[in-house]
């Protein structure tokens, strides 16, 4: 596997992601090589697990969008049986 610069993590548009994914600061990940060795190491996972959400994003969106009217269909269901 090939590792990116540490500068190419950095500026990487995921940067953020992978901070918010391991609940550190951003500057603690430049500052902390083993912090920094880790997402190197994980970076491919996180990349998919980042497309893998945003793929789910739009299909939940669908599914809402499908079923919306049996929510509302099913919440005055009580106020339509009196």
């Amino acid at each position: 596997m090939i590792k990116k610069s540490v500068k190419a993590i950095i500026e990487d548009k995921n940067f953020v992601e992978y901070c918010s994914f391991y609940s550190v600061d951003s500057n603690e990940v430049v500052n902390d090589d083993s912090l920094m060795n880790h997402i190197q190491e994980n970076q491919t996972s996180l990349e998919q697990l980042i497309a893998g959400y945003m793929e789910m994003g739009a299909l939940n969106q669908e599914i809402c969008g499908e079923f919306w009217n049996c929510e509302c269909s099913s919440d005055h269901a009580d106020e339509l049986k009196e």
